[in-house]
């Protein structure tokens, strides 16, 4: 498949013009013809007009020589004719075929400018829909951080303040329960006027804890009391409740 020698492209064998000389195929349009235009079958293109060279007439007898008779002048005048006709026809054609290209050519571009343009309001649509939905989506925010704020302002803090403020009481009387330990303390004589005090401190010596009376919360016997009351190095049981101020809690039983 052969290509035109006007705009590249690849033609039939048939529907074109091809050079007599260079044998070179042209499309009619890159020449600016129709199907209707009929050229003769000796039909060169431009380019080979161009290398032909001119036409001196080198049979024509020297001007200015005795021995040649001046020529006549209808025939110069008719030759002068003819090479301006034909000049003249190869410059149309010549134009025609350029012509032909440019028209083209603007065609190719037009085309080309004619995309840029479709796909850039391709990309103006796509641009204008993103900032419709992110306006929708902003608008929708709004709309949800105003309602968080009326209902924070309508339910107000104190409650939560209030609810606070008991957990932390809560919490303290709990580390306070957690301080205050039971101990019970058996096998312990009875005496009449003891100081349960003095025992648990006296306990807690002979242990090797220091325990002052103020540490202690309460020291008291548990259990019936006899009646006769007991005699003094007979065991009785006694509880004892104490907690240092440290914050280590003991209770002391007997």
């Amino acid at each position: 498949m052969a290509k035109c020698g006007g705009c590249g492209k690849f033609m039939g064998p048939t529907g074109g013009a091809k050079c007599n000389k260079c044998k070179v195929i042209y499309h009619l349009p890159c020449l600016g013809l129709t199907e209707k235009d009929k050229l003769p079958a000796t039909w060169i293109c431009v380019e080979c007009k161009r290398h032909v060279p001119r036409d001196n007439r080198a049979d024509t007898p020297v001007r200015g020589a005795p021995s040649q008779v001046e020529p006549d002048v209808n025939e110069v005048v008719y030759t002068a004719e003819v090479s301006g006709n034909t000049a003249a026809s190869d410059l149309t054609e010549e134009t025609k075929v350029e012509l032909g290209l440019e028209i083209r050519l603007f065609r190719n571009e037009l085309r080309a400018v004619r995309e840029e343009i479709r796909q850039f309001r391709t990309e103006m649509s796509d641009l204008r829909s993103a900032m419709s939905e992110a306006d929708s989506r902003l608008t929708k925010m709004d709309a949800r951080v105003v309602e968080l704020e009326t209902k924070m302002a309508e339910s107000g803090t104190g409650k939560l303040e209030e609810m606070i403020a008991d957990l932390k009481l809560e919490l303290q009387e709990k580390d306070q329960d957690m301080l205050l330990n039971d101990l019970e303390f058996s096998q312990i004589p009875e005496e009449n006027g003891e100081n349960p005090l003095q025992i648990v401190a006296l306990v807690a010596t002979k242990l090797g804890v220091k325990l002052d009376e103020r540490d202690i919360v309460s020291a008291e016997r548990v259990g019936p009391r006899h009646r006769s009351g007991r005699a003094s190095g007979e065991s009785g049981e006694g509880a004892g409740r104490a907690a240092r101020r440290s914050g280590l809690g003991l209770s002391w039983c007997e």
